[in-house]
């Protein structure tokens, strides 16, 4: 009884073995991998401010005693850094939070709030940060196993004013850094030094943007850049880090620059920071198995809709806060590139998409040659015309066959659609739309004739359509938009 008990164990052993060989497990970073990985990456990323100093009687930072503000202010007041400093850091992670969506943003007094009280010896004070710094960025070690993500990130900004002797004769911005890495992860070839840094954008920023001297930036073993991050080099996780002075408090030139441009700073500091979000996307997008869904079908066709060859210039922020939204079974180059060209936040989600979304992301985007595989969907259709109908706007790029669109967009009742598609019209480019209508939409164009390369045109379409561009060869409209419930249809 033994034997055969042992006898049948031995086959079954050797049967999941054999199963297992046949069907290893995948750890392909596919596309789906790839598009859930860059949907967390807003919930993923740890910023941790440091607004420097505390308050005009608890370690108040630089002081100017001889600030005026003409015409607002034209006796000489006291300043102080942690006023400013602290304002700036609740600036800065509101817009991190409410306009790019970032989830996980901290101030470190608001985490410790020992920060705040007396202390007898400044390094309690900075120990305190620095705690604050380490228990955060402790979250980013989680994720460094999932070969398909890209190598945990943090940020950590440290927020000054500088000062210097009296009369002042300094001015502009500054950054420090120190990088303390070890292991495999060495500054150079992760562009914690050199053009990509953060100190060496922030300093880019804050001249061109604002207006202020640049000072450079400079390697210094301060408390809160030395130790917060010394540890994670050699942990697999980077810390982008700067220690920055915005600027001189004691040199009212700057002073005023700093005052009359607040939004503009922390828009500056917002951009920078995003910046590094961007380079994890690319990261992300560079082990994406991008799948084809359209392939070129005439000579003038010299590259598929779905080929991925990004660029840090062409990826757009990716923002659970964004007004636009495309589904990722749509994911197209040309449009990707189209949004940081527009300034404007990109979200994604899937086709089964929640009409209520019209409210929090009301424009969607279908890019050129989606609908072929899916013009029978009635789910989708039905979908889409509950988007619209609650006041969302879909924004539908020519496809290969008029019955692409006919069948999936929504119409008003009693209305229809008639289109041809590109592979149903011949491709023009010279003088090939015109205009005969004034709208904001068309305010870039010069001329009544524009010269782009066009496929396709609408034969038929709603009453109450605007038609913004025609043909030159048959004066078809190339593009319109009509009112549908609540919302738009753009074709």
């Amino acid at each position: 009884m033994k034997r055969f008990m042992i006898r049948t164990l031995i086959i079954m052993l050797f049967f999941i073995i054999l199963i297992k060989s046949l069907k290893p497990e995948s750890n392909e970073c596919n596309f789906v991998k790839c598009i859930i990985g860059i949907l967390k990456l807003n919930n993923e990323v740890i910023v941790v401010l440091d607004p420097g100093h505390v308050s005009r009687k608890v370690r108040p930072g630089a002081v100017n005693n001889n600030f005026i503000f003409p015409p607002v202010i034209n006796s000489p007041i006291e300043i102080y850094e942690a006023y400013f400093t602290h304002e700036l850091g609740e600036s800065l992670k509101k817009m991190l939070k409410d306009k790019y969506g970032l989830n996980k943003v901290f101030i470190t007094y608001e985490e410790d709030k020992r920060i705040l009280k007396p202390v007898k010896k400044l390094s309690t004070a900075l120990k305190y940060r620095d705690n604050v710094t380490k228990n955060k960025m402790k979250e980013l070690e989680n994720l460094k196993s999932d070969k398909c993500f890209p190598n945990p990130t943090g940020i950590f900004l440290s927020l000054h004013l500088n000062s210097s002797e009296s009369p002042p004769t300094k001015s502009g911005t500054q950054q420090y850094f120190n990088y303390i890495y070890s292991g495999n992860f060495e500054a150079n070839n992760l562009d914690l030094i050199g053009p990509n840094n953060l100190p060496e954008n922030l300093s880019n920023a804050l001249v061109s943007d604002i207006g202020f001297n640049n000072r450079g930036t400079t390697r210094e073993d301060f408390y809160v850049l030395s130790h917060s991050i010394k540890d994670y080099g050699e942990n697999g996780v980077l810390i982008y880090h700067a220690l920055s002075e915005t600027c001189f408090i004691n040199v009212n030139s700057d002073m005023w620059k700093y005052i009359s441009n607040f939004d503009s700073i922390t828009e500056v500091y917002s951009s920078v920071i995003i910046k590094y979000q961007i380079k994890r996307i690319i990261e992300q997008l560079k082990v994406c198995k991008n799948p084809i869904f359209v392939k070129p079908d005439n000579p003038d066709d010299n590259y598929s809709y779905a080929v991925a060859n990004y660029k840090d210039k062409d990826i757009p922020y990716i923002s659970t806060k964004a007004k636009i939204v495309m589904p990722i079974e749509f994911i197209n180059r040309n449009v990707i590139k189209l949004m940081p060209l527009m300034k404007e936040p990109l979200y994604f989600t899937f086709l089964n998409l929640k009409p209520q979304m019209a409210k929090k992301n009301p424009v969607l985007i279908i890019p050129s040659g989606k609908l072929g595989s899916l013009q029978n969907n009635l789910s989708l259709k039905q979908t889409l015309k509950q988007y619209v109908s609650q006041g969302g706007t879909i924004i539908v790029f020519s496809q290969q066959y008029g019955s692409h669109v006919e069948n999936i967009v929504p119409v008003p009742e009693g209305e229809s659609l008639k289109v041809y598609g590109w592979r149903q019209d011949q491709s023009c480019y010279w003088g090939s739309v015109y205009t005969d209508i004034k709208h904001p939409v068309l305010s870039s164009l010069t001329y009544d004739i524009a010269t782009l390369a066009v496929d396709g045109y609408i034969d038929k379409y709603p009453k109450n359509s605007v038609i913004l561009l025609r043909r030159t060869k048959n004066r078809k409209p190339a593009m319109l938009y009509y009112k549908y419930g609540k919302g738009y249809v753009v074709l």
